[in-house]
C-alpha cells in the first residue's frame, strides 16, 4: 500500500513550484479539500459536487486559503464550512459587496488588509496616504488612471513643497493601490495605473551611508581593534556588511537559524517575509568566530550575538571615533558594492529580501526552487570577494 504523505506546514511550503500548469494534492483527512500548485501560487481549494437531490449537476470550486498566508488547519476549518453550504445545495462562494465605483478610499480600505503587510510597513503607508493622498479618497480610481495628468502634476507639486523622497513614496503607493484594487474590481487594468505618467526621481543614496571604497582598508582596521575589546560586535558589523542584512533583523538571530548544511541564514521575521540569505565562505568563517567568542561571555545563550543573559546586542551603532560606519552603514555598501558590480536588480532584490511575494518566492528554501538561486549566491560570493579586495587595497 502507498504511504500517503502527511500534510505539514513545512511541507507545503517546501514544495516546488511548477513550471506550467498545476500540480494537485488530495487532503487526506478532509474529502474535497486539496493542495493546487500553479507557477507562482500555492492555494487551498474546496472542489465537491451538489448533491443531485437539489436539481441539476453543478460543481463548486472555492479557495479557502493561501499556502502563503494561511496554515493547513486554517484552510480545514474554512474547507469543513464550506463542503456543509454544498451538502444543503448551497451556494458557498463568497457574496462580495463591491461599491458601485471603487474610490480610492473604498481601495485604501482594502489595501490596509493585506496579510503580507508587517505592522511598520503598514504604519509608513498610512502616514504617506494620510499626508498626501488623503485628499483623494473619493475620487474614483478609474478616473485617476484614464487622467494620469492629475498624478504627473501632484507628483512634481510634492516634489517642490515636499521634496522628492516623499513624492516617490507617494506614487509608487497610489500605484500599489491601484494594482491590488484591480485584482477585485476587474473593470480596472492593473497595467493602466494612474502613475503612468509620473517620472520618478532617481534617488541616490544618502550621502555618507555607504562605506567609501578609499575608506574600506581603513574601516577593516578600526574593526579589527574593535575585535580586540569587543569580538561579537566587530563580528555583527562585519555580517551587516557581508550579508547585506538590515542591524535589527541580524541582531535578534539565533543559533537556530543557521543552516549549515544548506549554507543559509533564515530571518523568519522581516520588513517584508521570511528571508534566507545565502552564506559565503568569508560569512561562515565571521560566524564562527562570533560563535566562539559567545561561548566564552555568554555560556548558553541561544543567540549569535548575545548581550547579556536572555538578549541579544540592541545597540547597533558605534562612536564614530571607534567605528566610522556602523549599524545600516553595511546593508548600504552592500547595496552599492551589488550595483557597481551590475548585479541585475532582481537578483539583488531577492539577495536583500525586498520582493520575494511579487516574485513568488515566499516560504522557505526559495534559494533551491528558484531558478534565480544560483544567480543569487553566485552574486553574494561577488559582493564578498569585492570586498576581500577593497580590505586588501593599500
Amino acid at each position: 500500500m502507498a504511504r500517503v504523505q502527511p500534510w505539514t506546514d513545512d511541507w507545503a511550503r517546501g514544495l516546488p513550484h511548477p513550471p506550467g500548469g498545476e500540480v494537485i494534492h488530495q487532503d487526506p483527512r478532509v474529502s474535497g479539500h486539496r493542495l493546487v500548485l500553479r507557477k507562482t501560487r500555492k492555494t487551498f481549494e474546496v472542489q465537491r459536487d451538489r448533491p443531485l437531490r437539489f436539481g441539476a449537476r453543478k460543481t463548486f470550486k472555492v479557495q479557502v486559503g493561501s499556502v502563503v498566508t494561511t496554515t493547513i488547519e486554517e484552510a480545514r476549518k474554512k474547507a469543513i464550512e464550506v463542503l456543509a453550504q454544498v451538502e444543503k445545495g448551497l451556494d458557498p462562494r463568497p457574496k462580495l459587496e463591491m461599491p458601485q465605483v471603487t474610490t480610492l478610499g473604498s481601495a485604501w480600505e482594502e489595501f490596509k488588509r493585506r496579510p503580507d503587510l508587517r505592522p511598520s510597513t503598514r504604519e509608513l503607508y498610512e502616514q504617506t496616504y494620510n499626508r498626501c493622498l488623503k485628499k483623494w479618497e473619493n475620487e474614483p480610481l478609474a478616473r485617476l488612471a484614464t487622467h494620469p495628468v492629475i498624478a504627473r502634476d501632484e507628483h512634481r507639486a510634492m516634489t517642490e513643497q515636499r521634496g522628492p523622497r516623499t513624492a516617490n513614496m507617494a506614487m509608487s503607493l497610489l500605484r500599489s493601490i491601484h494594482r491590488h484594487a484591480a485584482q477585485l474590481d476587474t473593470s480596472l487594468n492593473s497595467d493602466r495605473h494612474p502613475c503612468t505618467a509620473v517620472e520618478f526621481h532617481h534617488e541616490k543614496p544618502r550621502e555618507g551611508a555607504a562605506i567609501p571604497a578609499q575608506g574600506m582598508r581603513q574601516w577593516f582596521v578600526e574593526l579589527e581593534k574593535l575585535r580586540a575589546v569587543s569580538p561579537i560586535r566587530a563580528s555583527f558589523h562585519m555580517l551587516c556588511l557581508r550579508l547585506g542584512t538590515r542591524p535589527g533583523e541580524l541582531a535578534a538571530r539565533k543559533l537556530t537559524d543557521i543552516d549549515h548544511a544548506r549554507k543559509i541564514l533564515t530571518l523568519p521575521t522581516t520588513k517584508t517575509f521570511l528571508v534566507e540569505v545565502p552564506l559565503t565562505l568569508q560569512c561562515t568563517e565571521e560566524l564562527e568566530r562570533a560563535r566562539k567568542a559567545a561561548e566564552i561571555l555568554y555560556p548558553g545563550s541561544e543567540f549569535i550575538f548575545p548581550a547579556r543573559v536572555g538578549a541579544h546586542l540592541s545597540r547597533f551603532t558605534e562612536p564614530k571615533n571607534v567605528l566610522a560606519y556602523s549599524g545600516n552603514s553595511g546593508r548600504h555598501t552592500h547595496h552599492t558594492l551589488a550595483c557597481v558590480l551590475d548585479i541585475p536588480e532582481l537578483v539583488r532584490d531577492v539577495l536583500e529580501g525586498r520582493t520575494l511575494l511579487k516574485a513568488g518566492l515566499a516560504g522557505r528554501g526559495y534559494i533551491e526552487r528558484s531558478e534565480l538561486g544560483p544567480k543569487v549566491r553566485d552574486a553574494q560570493q561577488l559582493i564578498n570577494d569585492k570586498i576581500d579586495e577593497l580590505f586588501a587595497a593599500q
